[in-house]
This record gives C-alpha cells, sequence and structure tokens, in this order.
C-alpha cells in the first residue's frame, strides 16, 4: 500500500521508494544509557540476574565490566553471551545500541 512520506513522485508514472536513512550502530554507549535503555524495554532487571548469574572467571569479569565499566561495548563477549542468553538477535541488539545513544 501506499505510505505518505514512504514515496516520491519522480515525473513519470510510478512512485519510487525514498532510501531511509542507515542510522550506524555505536560501538559503545554509556552504562548510563544501557542501563535506561533496558529499563524502557523491561530487560533490566533479566540482565543484571543474567550479569549476577553466569558462572566462574567469565562471570567474575563480566560482574566487573558490567559494574565498573563506564561504557558498554558492543562487541564485547560478555555481551555476546548475554545477548545469546536473551535469544536476542543481532538485529535487535544494535536497535538496543541504536536506541540507548539516543538518550
Amino acid at each position: 500500500g501506499f505510505e505518505p512520506g514512504k514515496y516520491s513522485w519522480d515525473g513519470a508514472l510510478q512512485l519510487k521508494p525514498i532510501p531511509m536513512p542507515v542510522i550506524p550502530v555505536p560501538k559503545s554507549v554509556t552504562m548510563r544509557q544501557a542501563r535506561l535503555e533496558l529499563l524502557n524495554v523491561g530487560l533490566l532487571k533479566t540482565v543484571n540476574d543474567a550479569v549476577a548469574n553466569m558462572p566462574g572467571a567469565e562471570g567474575d569479569a563480566a560482574r566487573i565490566e558490567w559494574d565498573y565499566s563506564n561504557e558498554v561495548q558492543r562487541d564485547k563477549a560478555f555481551v555476546k553471551a548475554i545477548a545469546a542468553g536473551l535469544k536476542l538477535t543481532d538485529e535487535q541488539l544494535d536497535n538496543l545500541f541504536i536506541q540507548a545513544a539516543l538518550l
């Protein structure tokens, strides 16, 4: 269907889609931004619990990262592990980072 603002008239007998701007995924967001976005989407408690319950030395390292870092980096192993545990796709994780960067 036709959606206003999604197409432009090119003077011919067809409508051409207007390309949507590509929003780059931030490499990192501040801890404040990350926690606020997780709160906004109802995942803050789940992520806090996931970090708290990670076993072994990896868990210890993840807790240090989560509790004492100034930022969350998109490509960190513990971020990927938590996302996998929450069954988040790469696209969903990217969108969390994009939205967090706006806060």
